[in-house]
């Protein structure tokens, strides 16, 4: 059903913001901060939420798309992209669970290729090692920069 669908996709708006905070929420459960024993997943899930909300709400540099099913209104994707001096870089993707493997993420890239193309600019990703998105960038044309190694330091 979904194929014969009209999707689109779009800028996120206000009334979005529940289900884009929602979808995160779903599928933002094995970044680095939830992998981090130190930190725990009621931290990790607090973290991402924060990050999401801030993109969503404060981050004026921040562009934020949805991929919403026309037909139920439904988003089923969203990414996230920020807009610094030299390049955009895309700082969260998200496709909801049900919807992987049909091609959401490939599009949602896609369009943000095009934004940065368009813009005269170079497209960016900064990634974990283990996320699984990874096959995705290499198969859009990203090529690995470089590789960071992260410690958590928490003080409270």
């Amino acid at each position: 059903m979904l194929f014969r669908s009209v999707v689109q996709i779009r800028t996120a708006t206000p009334r979005d913001y529940a289900s884009v905070l929602e979808l995160g929420h779903q599928t933002f459960t094995q970044s680095r901060f939830h992998k981090d024993s130190r930190i725990g997943n009621k931290v990790g899930e607090e973290i991402k939420f924060n990050w999401l909300r801030n993109n969503l709400t404060q981050r004026s540099n921040c562009i934020n798309l949805v991929y919403e099913c026309d037909q139920s209104s439904e988003i089923i994707g969203f990414v996230s992209l920020l807009s610094l001096d030299d390049c955009l870089v895309i700082d969260l993707i998200a496709v909801a669970s049900k919807f992987r493997g049909l091609g959401i993420g490939n599009k949602l890239v896609a369009k943000c290729q095009s934004i940065a193309k368009s813009s005269d600019l170079v497209l960016r990703v900064g990634t974990q090692s283990e996320n699984t998105a990874n096959f995705l960038y290499l198969k859009s044309g990203f090529n690995l920069d470089k590789q960071l190694f992260i410690l958590h330091d928490l003080r409270w």
